[in-house]
């Protein structure tokens, strides 16, 4: 299917859903000081049967630490997990919901991700976790790839 850029890509949000949430404060540290932040991610995907309905899910994990000489001091944890399901609208789909899944809606997942974890972390009483923009289309690219080239 060849996407007309102009329109609309038919792609419904059916929900957009938290499935996880863990703060975990590990020992006190002095807000006023500079931490590191270690995110790591993971993407998933599920396409139905009839391929107009799927699911795309998000987990990051951010570690608060502080490099030392030797090792690295962790602070601090937050993980969540969000899921979006996803449909296409089958008068006029736009866009194959498998291309959809793959990218689109993860980036759709980064940003509740991203708010999720800036109010948990004022929840917990730290400094807000402000966690960068980032190219996802290019982190998804480029997880692939290290993966191709492990084979």
């Amino acid at each position: 299917m060849s996407q007309d850029k102009q329109k609309d890509p038919g792609i419904n949000i059916v929900k957009i859903q938290m499935l996880e949430s863990e703060a975990k404060i590990i020992q006190s540290f002095d807000p006023k000081k500079k931490y590191n932040l270690e995110a790591k991610y993971d993407f998933a995907n599920n396409l139905s049967d009839n391929e107009h309905e799927g699911s795309s899910t998000l987990s990051v994990t951010v570690e608060i630490i502080e490099n030392g000489d030797e090792d690295k001091k962790v602070f601090a944890i937050f993980k969540c997990k969000y899921l979006g399901q996803f449909s296409t609208d089958l008068d006029s789909p736009n866009m194959e919901l498998k291309q959809f899944l793959e990218y689109n809606a993860h980036a759709m997942l980064y940003s509740y991700v991203r708010e999720h974890f800036t109010n948990l972390s004022l929840k917990c009483g730290v400094t807000p976790i402000y966690l960068p923009i980032i190219n996802i289309i290019a982190m998804i690219d480029s997880i692939k790839s290290q993966t191709l080239n492990k084979k």
